[in-house]
C-alpha cells in the first residue's frame, strides 16, 4: 500500500527487483535494524540504488522492518521528496512502534484465518462441486455432438445446442413430444415402434433417422439412447446422442459412384484389348497383315485411353490432397498460350479448325506447368467439339484484380442442365460421343482444381448450337507473394 502526494511519482506496483536489498539489506532488518538515508546523493549507495530512488523523486528515505515473529514480513517506509532530511530519533522510534503494531495486527489476522480454515475448506469443496457442475454443463453446451435427455415416457426434457442445430428445432419446440414433429414422415413408421418398444423394456436404442428442418433441409442422423437408473435401480429416463452423418453418407455415395464409373471406364478398353488379342490368335487374322495391323491399332488406342485415365486419376488425387507444392514464377501469358497451341497443332490439322489468339503480353505469377496443362485441356476440348472450318478464339486480358483467359469455340454447345456439373469428376462436355473423342471425364475437374489452387476461378458459358466459352482468372501478384 502507498500514500503519496499528487505532486510525486507513485512507486506502487512499479515491479522493481532490487537484488542488493534481497541479498544484503534483509539481514539488517531481520536483526532489528533499520535504514535511514538523509540524502541519497551523499549516502553510501550504489549508483544503481541512487538512480532507482531518484527515479521516484526520493531525496531522503527511512525504512523499518515489519516482523512476524522471527520472519521479515515487509517494510514500513517514509520517503522525503522535496529536500534531504535528517531523520530524528523520535521519528525513527515512532515508525518502529507503528511497524510493531502492524506486525501484531498481521499475527492476529493469521490467527483469525486459522480459526476460519475449516469454513474455507468447506467453501473450497462447495466451489469444486460448482466448478464440476459448470464443467459438466459446459461439456454439454459446447459438445459437437447432440446430447439429449428424456423422461421415462420418452418425452424430451433437455437437449444441447448441437442437438438443436443438427435436428433443426429450438429447445422450446423439442420439449415433450415436440421433437417427433421434426422426424421425416417416411421414418416415423419404423422409428416410433422401435422407440416405444425400447422405452417399455428399458433397452438401448440405436438407429438412423432423418430430421427435416423448417427450411426443408434434410439431415441424416445416427441416434443412440441408453436407459438411466437411480441408485435404487429405478428407471428414470434416457440419455443419448445424435450425430449428423449426412456428409458421411454423401461421401459413401460419391465413393460408390466413383468406383462404378471407374470400373466401367476401365472395363470398356480392357474388353476391347482382350477381344483384339483374342482375334490375333486366330489363323485367319495371322495370315492377313492388314487386319492384324487394324486390330493392333485398336488395342494400342485403348491402351492409351487406359493410360490417360489412370494418369488423370493420379493427377487429380495429388492435386486434391495437396501432395504437391505450386512452383510459382513469373511467366508471360502469350508465351504460355502459344506453347499450348503448339502442343496440339496435330489435332488442329486433323479437325480442320483455325485458331485466333487475341490479347497483349502480360506477366503472371503462376506454376507454369499447371497453367499450361489447363490451357492444353481447354483448347483440346474446344478442338474436339468444334465443327470443321470454324474458329477458336483464345483471349487474355487484364482486369482490375486479375488476368482473365477466355477460350471460345463455335461448337455444338453445352445443355443448360449440364453447365453447372461439367467440372465434376467423369462429367463429359458432350456425352453423346465422349468415347469417340477420347476424353476421360477428368480434364475439367483437373482444370478446376489447378485454378482454385492458384486462388482463381473457372467457369463456362454456352448456348446450344452456337458454341461454348470457357473462362478462368488468375489473381494479380500481390506484393509479398514471392
Amino acid at each position: 500500500m502507498e500514500s503519496v502526494d499528487d505532486a510525486w511519482t507513485p512507486a506502487l506496483n512499479a515491479g522493481v527487483e532490487n537484488t542488493y536489498l534481497m541479498e544484503n539489506t534483509v539481514r539488517r532488518y531481520t536483526q532489528g535494524g533499520f535504514l535511514a538515508i538523509a540524502d541519497i546523493y551523499t549516502a553510501d549507495l550504489s549508483e544503481c540504488d541512487r538512480d532507482l530512488l531518484a527515479k521516484f523523486q526520493i531525496k531522503a528515505k527511512l525504512s523499518v522492518p515489519i516482523m512476524q515473529g522471527q520472519k521479515l514480513w515487509g517494510l514500513l517506509i517514509a520517503n522525503q521528496c522535496t529536500t534531504s532530511r535528517q531523520w530524528q530519533p523520535w521519528e525513527i522510534d515512532f515508525l518502529q512502534k507503528l511497524a510493531t503494531q502492524v506486525g501484531i495486527a498481521i499475527q492476529q489476522s493469521e490467527l483469525y484465518q486459522q480459526l476460519e480454515q475449516e469454513l474455507q475448506e468447506r467453501q473450497k469443496i462447495e466451489t469444486a462441486l460448482r466448478h464440476s457442475e459448470n464443467l459438466f454443463r459446459s461439456l454439454n453446451e459446447f459438445a459437437p455432438v447432440g446430447i439429449f435427455q428424456t423422461d421415462t415416457q420418452g418425452r424430451m426434457i433437455y437437449n444441447n445446442p448441437s442437438c438443436q442445430k443438427i435436428c433443426g428445432f429450438t429447445l422450446e419446440q423439442s420439449l415433450g413430444e415436440g421433437w417427433i414433429n421434426f422426424i421425416h414422415l417416411d421414418d416415423l413408421e419404423v422409428f416410433l415402434p422401435q422407440c416405444n418398444e425400447a422405452v417399455s423394456t428399458h433397452q438401448q436404442l440405436a438407429t438412423e433417422i432423418r430430421f427435416v428442418h423448417e427450411d426443408k433441409t434434410v439431415r441424416i442422423c445416427r441416434l443412440i439412447a441408453v436407459p438411466m437408473f437411480s441408485d435404487l435401480n429405478e428407471f428414470v429416463g434416457y440419455v443419448g446422442t445424435i450425430e449428423d452423418i449426412t456428409d458421411n453418407r454423401l461421401m459413401e455415395k460419391m465413393k460408390s459412384e466413383f468406383i462404378s464409373i471407374v470400373s466401367h471406364e476401365l472395363r470398356t478398353p480392357l474388353t476391347s484389348i482382350r477381344g483384339s488379342l483374342g482375334l490375333l490368335t486366330t489363323s485367319g487374322i495371322r495370315n492377313n497383315p492388314e487386319k492384324m495391323q487394324k486390330i493392333l491399332d485398336i488395342a494400342a488406342s485403348n491402351a492409351e485411353r487406359l493410360t490417360r485415365l489412370l494418369n488423370d486419376i493420379l493427377d487429380l488425387e495429388r492435386l486434391e490432397t495437396s501432395k504437391f507444392i505450386l512452383n510459382k514464377k513469373s511467366c508471360d501469358a502469350m508465351t504460355l498460350i502459344h506453347q499450348a497451341v503448339d502442343s496440339i497443332q496435330t489435332l488442329a490439322k486433323e479437325e480442320n479448325v483455325s485458331l485466333q489468339i487475341l490479347g497483349n503480353s502480360v506477366q503472371l505469377w503462376i506454376d507454369e506447368d499447371r497453367i499450361l496443362q489447363t490451357l492444353v485441356n481447354l483448347i483440346s476440348n474446344a478442338f474436339k467439339f468444334s465443327p470443321p472450318h470454324t474458329t477458336i478464339k483464345i483471349t487474355v486480358k487484364e482486369t482490375p484484380d486479375s488476368h482473365l483467359f477466355k477460350i471460345q469455340d463455335q461448337g455444338r454447345g453445352i445443355p443448360s442442365d449440364k453447365i453447372e456439373t461439367i467440372f465434376g469428376k467423369f462429367q463429359q462436355v458432350d456425352t453423346s460421343d465422349s468415347g469417340q473423342k477420347g476424353g476421360t471425364g477428368l480434364g475439367l475437374a483437373i482444370c478446376d482444381t489447378i485454378i482454385k489452387q492458384h486462388g482463381g476461378k473457372i467457369w463456362a458459358e454456352s448456348v446450344v448450337g452456337q458454341g461454348s466459352t470457357f473462362y478462368f482468372s488468375i489473381p494479380k501478384q500481390v506484393t509479398g507473394d514471392r
